[in-house]
Protein backbone atom coordinates (compact mmCIF):
# COMPACT_ATOMS: atom_id res chain seq x y z
CA UNK A 1 0.00 0.00 0.00
CA UNK A 2 1.62 3.01 -0.90
CA UNK A 3 2.06 5.82 1.88
CA UNK A 4 -0.16 8.48 2.60
CA UNK A 5 0.96 12.19 1.12
CA UNK A 6 1.86 14.91 3.76
CA UNK A 7 -1.19 17.19 2.93
CA UNK A 8 -0.89 20.72 2.59
CA UNK A 9 -1.92 22.83 5.89
CA UNK A 10 -5.14 24.78 5.24
CA UNK A 11 -3.42 28.11 5.64
CA UNK A 12 -0.89 27.52 2.70
CA UNK A 13 -3.39 25.95 -0.06
CA UNK A 14 -5.45 29.32 0.93
CA UNK A 15 -2.71 31.29 -0.48
CA UNK A 16 -3.89 32.54 -3.98
CA UNK A 17 -1.66 31.78 -7.00
CA UNK A 18 -1.53 35.71 -8.28
CA UNK A 19 -0.15 36.52 -4.57
CA UNK A 20 2.61 33.81 -4.70
CA UNK A 21 3.98 35.32 -8.33
CA UNK A 22 4.04 38.71 -7.27
CA UNK A 23 5.90 37.84 -3.86
CA UNK A 24 2.86 39.61 -2.13
CA UNK A 25 1.66 36.19 -0.14
CA UNK A 26 3.04 37.73 3.04
CA UNK A 27 5.09 34.52 3.22
CA UNK A 28 8.48 34.91 4.83
CA UNK A 29 11.42 35.48 2.56
CA UNK A 30 13.24 32.08 3.48
CA UNK A 31 13.33 29.12 5.79
CA UNK A 32 15.38 26.13 6.17
CA UNK A 33 13.86 23.19 5.47
CA UNK A 34 16.59 20.29 5.04
CA UNK A 35 17.72 19.87 8.48
CA UNK A 36 15.87 17.07 10.88
CA UNK A 37 12.16 18.04 12.39
CA UNK A 38 12.13 16.87 15.93
CA UNK A 39 9.84 14.46 15.10
CA UNK A 40 9.80 10.81 15.81
CA UNK A 41 8.02 9.88 12.53
CA UNK A 42 10.26 12.62 10.56
CA UNK A 43 13.01 10.07 9.57
CA UNK A 44 10.38 8.11 7.10
CA UNK A 45 9.06 10.37 5.42
CA UNK A 46 10.45 10.96 1.79
CA UNK A 47 12.52 14.54 1.25
CA UNK A 48 9.10 16.09 -0.80
CA UNK A 49 7.14 15.05 2.44
CA UNK A 50 10.08 16.61 4.48
CA UNK A 51 9.97 19.61 2.96
CA UNK A 52 6.09 20.02 3.21
CA UNK A 53 6.15 19.17 6.57
CA UNK A 54 8.38 21.95 7.27
CA UNK A 55 6.00 24.26 5.54
CA UNK A 56 3.22 23.45 7.29
CA UNK A 57 5.32 24.90 10.64
CA UNK A 58 4.91 28.05 9.42
CA UNK A 59 2.76 30.39 11.55
CA UNK A 60 -0.89 31.43 10.62
CA UNK A 61 -0.64 34.97 11.09
CA UNK A 62 2.36 34.74 9.16
CA UNK A 63 0.46 33.68 5.96
CA UNK A 64 -1.57 36.85 5.78
CA UNK A 65 -1.47 38.72 2.38
CA UNK A 66 0.12 42.25 2.76
CA UNK A 67 0.02 42.71 -0.42
CA UNK A 68 3.80 44.11 0.44
CA UNK A 69 6.44 42.92 -1.74
CA UNK A 70 8.44 40.77 -0.12
CA UNK A 71 10.21 37.61 -2.66
CA UNK A 72 10.07 34.41 -1.21
CA UNK A 73 11.61 31.48 -1.73
CA UNK A 74 9.06 29.74 0.23
CA UNK A 75 6.27 30.77 -2.48
CA UNK A 76 7.93 29.60 -5.22
CA UNK A 77 8.65 26.13 -3.75
CA UNK A 78 4.58 26.35 -3.12
CA UNK A 79 4.47 27.47 -6.63
CA UNK A 80 6.57 24.36 -8.12
CA UNK A 81 4.43 22.23 -5.92
CA UNK A 82 1.17 22.91 -7.07
CA UNK A 83 2.50 22.75 -10.62
CA UNK A 84 3.66 18.96 -10.16
CA UNK A 85 0.38 18.50 -8.32
CA UNK A 86 -1.55 19.46 -11.59
CA UNK A 87 0.22 18.27 -14.13
CA UNK A 88 1.07 14.79 -12.15
CA UNK A 89 4.59 14.86 -13.02
CA UNK A 90 8.14 16.64 -12.28
CA UNK A 91 9.06 20.68 -12.99
CA UNK A 92 11.70 19.36 -15.07
CA UNK A 93 9.47 17.67 -17.45
CA UNK A 94 7.11 20.49 -17.54
CA UNK A 95 9.94 23.21 -18.25
CA UNK A 96 11.04 20.45 -20.87
CA UNK A 97 7.76 20.38 -21.98
CA UNK A 98 7.05 24.50 -22.04
CA UNK A 99 10.46 24.73 -23.71
CA UNK A 100 8.78 22.83 -26.78
CA UNK A 101 5.47 24.45 -26.89
CA UNK A 102 8.05 27.79 -27.64
CA UNK A 103 9.99 25.44 -30.65
CA UNK A 104 13.38 25.49 -28.64
CA UNK A 105 13.41 21.78 -28.52
CA UNK A 106 17.29 22.14 -28.28
CA UNK A 107 17.46 25.09 -25.78
CA UNK A 108 20.18 24.05 -23.45
CA UNK A 109 18.31 25.42 -20.66
CA UNK A 110 17.57 22.49 -18.03
CA UNK A 111 17.47 21.81 -14.38
CA UNK A 112 19.87 18.56 -14.31
CA UNK A 113 23.10 18.74 -16.71
CA UNK A 114 24.64 15.69 -18.37
CA UNK A 115 27.72 14.79 -17.24
CA UNK A 116 29.13 16.59 -19.77
CA UNK A 117 27.62 19.46 -19.57
CA UNK A 118 28.61 19.21 -15.63
CA UNK A 119 32.73 19.32 -16.97
CA UNK A 120 31.81 22.98 -18.76
CA UNK A 121 30.01 24.26 -15.98
CA UNK A 122 31.54 27.04 -13.33
CA UNK A 123 31.56 26.01 -9.58
CA UNK A 124 29.93 27.99 -7.57
CA UNK A 125 31.48 26.49 -4.46
CA UNK A 126 31.75 23.54 -2.08
CA UNK A 127 29.41 22.38 0.38
CA UNK A 128 30.21 20.99 3.61
CA UNK A 129 26.69 19.57 4.12
CA UNK A 130 27.14 17.38 0.92
CA UNK A 131 30.57 17.23 0.94
CA UNK A 132 31.46 17.99 -2.46
CA UNK A 133 32.09 20.90 -4.87
CA UNK A 134 28.96 21.79 -6.69
CA UNK A 135 30.05 21.88 -10.06
CA UNK A 136 26.85 21.69 -12.31
CA UNK A 137 24.82 21.06 -9.74
CA UNK A 138 21.72 23.24 -7.79
CA UNK A 139 23.40 25.19 -4.93
CA UNK A 140 20.39 25.64 -3.13
CA UNK A 141 20.17 23.00 0.18
CA UNK A 142 16.36 23.16 -0.22
CA UNK A 143 16.55 22.57 -3.53
CA UNK A 144 19.10 19.75 -3.44
CA UNK A 145 16.64 17.63 -1.42
CA UNK A 146 14.60 17.32 -3.76
CA UNK A 147 16.88 16.55 -6.62
CA UNK A 148 17.04 20.36 -7.61
CA UNK A 149 13.91 20.30 -9.00
CA UNK A 150 11.79 22.89 -7.32
CA UNK A 151 10.28 26.20 -8.44
CA UNK A 152 12.70 28.84 -6.25
CA UNK A 153 15.81 27.33 -7.66
CA UNK A 154 17.60 28.64 -10.98
CA UNK A 155 17.75 26.70 -14.15
CA UNK A 156 21.25 25.79 -15.94
CA UNK A 157 22.14 27.92 -19.07
CA UNK A 158 24.35 29.74 -21.36
CA UNK A 159 23.66 33.32 -21.92
CA UNK A 160 23.05 31.95 -25.37
CA UNK A 161 20.45 29.76 -24.19
CA UNK A 162 18.90 32.61 -22.16
CA UNK A 163 18.58 34.95 -25.33
CA UNK A 164 16.67 32.39 -26.85
CA UNK A 165 14.12 32.02 -24.35
CA UNK A 166 13.58 35.40 -23.82
CA UNK A 167 12.81 36.29 -27.60
CA UNK A 168 10.52 33.94 -27.16
CA UNK A 169 8.64 34.29 -24.63
CA UNK A 170 7.78 37.79 -25.66
CA UNK A 171 6.78 37.29 -28.66
CA UNK A 172 3.83 34.60 -26.93
CA UNK A 173 0.32 36.36 -26.25
CA UNK A 174 1.28 35.98 -22.40
CA UNK A 175 4.58 37.58 -22.77
CA UNK A 176 3.63 40.65 -24.93
CA UNK A 177 0.24 40.63 -21.96
CA UNK A 178 2.99 40.42 -19.02
CA UNK A 179 5.22 43.41 -20.85
CA UNK A 180 1.98 45.60 -20.91
CA UNK A 181 0.51 44.97 -17.26
CA UNK A 182 4.12 45.54 -16.01
CA UNK A 183 4.58 48.97 -17.51
CA UNK A 184 1.33 50.19 -16.37
CA UNK A 185 1.95 49.07 -12.66
CA UNK A 186 5.47 49.88 -12.36
CA UNK A 187 6.12 52.44 -9.79
CA UNK A 188 7.38 56.18 -10.60
CA UNK A 189 9.87 56.08 -7.72
CA UNK A 190 13.58 54.34 -7.94
CA UNK A 191 12.81 51.95 -4.59
CA UNK A 192 9.40 50.34 -4.78
CA UNK A 193 9.53 46.62 -5.99
CA UNK A 194 6.61 45.69 -8.22
CA UNK A 195 6.09 41.89 -9.05
CA UNK A 196 4.11 40.01 -11.53
CA UNK A 197 4.51 36.31 -12.78
CA UNK A 198 7.20 36.02 -11.05
CA UNK A 199 9.60 39.22 -13.12
CA UNK A 200 9.31 42.40 -10.86
CA UNK A 201 10.77 45.73 -11.55
CA UNK A 202 14.58 46.66 -11.23
CA UNK A 203 14.62 49.09 -9.49
CA UNK A 204 17.08 47.97 -7.01
CA UNK A 205 20.56 49.76 -6.89
CA UNK A 206 22.25 46.99 -9.34
CA UNK A 207 19.42 46.94 -11.82
CA UNK A 208 18.31 50.79 -11.90
CA UNK A 209 20.92 51.79 -14.12
CA UNK A 210 19.30 49.68 -16.89
CA UNK A 211 16.54 51.07 -18.47
CA UNK A 212 16.62 53.66 -15.61
CA UNK A 213 14.48 51.29 -13.44
CA UNK A 214 11.70 50.95 -15.67
CA UNK A 215 13.41 47.30 -16.88
CA UNK A 216 11.55 44.44 -15.61
CA UNK A 217 13.48 40.67 -14.82
CA UNK A 218 14.86 38.70 -12.39
CA UNK A 219 17.79 38.20 -10.15
CA UNK A 220 19.85 34.78 -9.42
CA UNK A 221 21.31 34.27 -5.89
CA UNK A 222 24.51 32.63 -7.50
CA UNK A 223 25.54 35.57 -9.31
CA UNK A 224 22.82 35.87 -12.13
CA UNK A 225 20.35 38.49 -13.17
CA UNK A 226 18.49 39.57 -16.45
CA UNK A 227 16.54 42.89 -17.24
CA UNK A 228 14.45 43.72 -20.33
CA UNK A 229 13.61 47.41 -20.97
CA UNK A 230 10.25 47.33 -22.02
CA UNK A 231 10.13 50.08 -24.78
CA UNK A 232 12.96 48.94 -26.38
CA UNK A 233 13.51 45.22 -25.82
CA UNK A 234 17.26 45.82 -24.53
CA UNK A 235 18.49 43.35 -22.50
CA UNK A 236 21.09 42.72 -19.99
CA UNK A 237 22.10 39.34 -18.41
CA UNK A 238 24.60 38.92 -15.89
CA UNK A 239 25.64 35.05 -15.37
CA UNK A 240 28.40 34.89 -12.59
CA UNK A 241 29.12 31.94 -9.95
CA UNK A 242 29.43 34.71 -6.98
CA UNK A 243 28.83 32.26 -4.35
CA UNK A 244 32.12 30.66 -5.11
CA UNK A 245 33.38 33.46 -2.76
CA UNK A 246 31.10 32.62 0.35
CA UNK A 247 27.30 33.11 0.24
CA UNK A 248 27.62 37.37 1.31
CA UNK A 249 29.44 39.35 -1.29
CA UNK A 250 29.48 42.67 -0.45
CA UNK A 251 31.54 43.63 -4.30
CA UNK A 252 28.42 41.54 -6.22
CA UNK A 253 25.99 44.67 -5.60
CA UNK A 254 28.83 47.43 -7.17
CA UNK A 255 29.83 44.72 -9.68
CA UNK A 256 26.29 44.24 -11.36
CA UNK A 257 25.55 47.97 -10.96
CA UNK A 258 28.48 48.80 -13.36
CA UNK A 259 27.97 46.29 -16.06
CA UNK A 260 24.21 47.53 -15.98
CA UNK A 261 25.74 50.80 -16.06
CA UNK A 262 28.24 49.95 -19.06
CA UNK A 263 25.29 48.10 -21.25
CA UNK A 264 22.71 50.41 -21.22
CA UNK A 265 24.80 53.09 -21.50
CA UNK A 266 26.67 51.72 -24.82
CA UNK A 267 22.86 50.26 -26.09
CA UNK A 268 21.76 54.02 -25.85
CA UNK A 269 24.61 56.00 -27.40
CA UNK A 270 23.95 53.74 -30.23
CA UNK A 271 20.38 54.58 -30.85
Amino acid sequence: MAKKKTPLRESLTNLRIADLLSHTSGLPDWLCLWVNCPNTEFESLSNRDKLIYRLNQIKPQELKRSHKYCYSDLGFILLGLCLEFQNETTIDHIFTNHLKSLGLKNNGLSYNQTDREKSHSIPTGYCKIRQQHLNGFVHDENSSILNGLTGHAGIFGTAEDVISYLKCVLKTEWGMWMFQEMTKRRSATAKQMIGLCGWHQGSGESSSPFGMGQAIGHLGFTGTSFWVEPNTLNYSIILTNRVISGRFCNWMTDFRKRINDLLYTGLTSEQ
